[in-house]
């Protein structure tokens, strides 16, 4: 006689037991990124790059021969050609990547856009940040610390109103994203009085792009 208490072991052993041993797509489907040319947008082709790799659970210790082996002969002869040449960690090669397609010299410029790029008086804040977000990423592609430091001030001095310039230098505790959110509610509590200075929104009518 069945034990009443055990009637529905036997399927919850066999769900268990499909769930452990669910198919999972093989590497082998997984359509790989398609070589990197030397003028291709390394830091695009970086995030594709770092998809396929946990697509495929490549081991972090393969991830720089990985790459070698997507590189077109002219980007791969540029890295050839450096001071170390080619070593097996993934953070060297992409430095000498970044050495190789010029990309050192013109973080130096975007750099330098970054910090003069002021806001228009016709530009919406969040263009304005946008703009911002994409010379700080070019300025500071591997130093995220560095380049969250730059775009918060360069936001903040360049806003091009001293009222909400002073109002957001308070606002030392709020992260970037939750600034530019202080940023456009104060800027329409100056065109539009009727509305709280300190008023908060509970959701974003943008894309962030965090």
């Amino acid at each position: 006689m069945a034990d009443p208490q055990g009637n529905n072991a036997a399927p919850v052993a066999t769900a268990a037991a499909a769930a452990v041993n669910a198919p999972r797509i093989q590497p082998m489907f997984i359509r790989p990124p398609p070589q990197f040319k030397s003028g291709m947008d390394l830091d695009v082709y970086l995030q594709h790059f770092t998809a396929y790799t946990r697509a495929i659970n490549c081991p972090a210790p393969e991830h720089a021969d990985l790459l070698i082996s997507l590189l077109e002969d002219k980007a791969l002869d540029g890295i050839s050609r450096t001071v170390h040449g080619v070593r097996g960690d993934l953070n060297d090669l992409i430095a000498q990547l970044r050495r190789a397609e010029g990309l050192e010299r013109n973080s130096e410029r975007y750099a330098t856009e970054l910090r003069n790029r002021r806001r228009l008086r016709t530009e919406g804040i969040w263009k304005y940040h946008l703009e911002l977000h994409k010379l700080a990423k070019k300025a500071y592609p591997q130093n995220l610390a560095m380049r969250n430091d730059s775009l918060r001030e360069s936001f903040i001095a360049n806003i091009n109103n001293p009222y909400l310039a002073s109002r957001l230098r308070e606002l030392q505790e709020l992260e970037m994203e939750q600034l530019l959110d202080a940023a456009i509610t104060l800027q329409s509590s100056q065109t539009a009085p009727s509305k709280a200075v300190n008023a908060v929104r509970s959701e974003p009518y943008y894309q962030s792009p965090y």
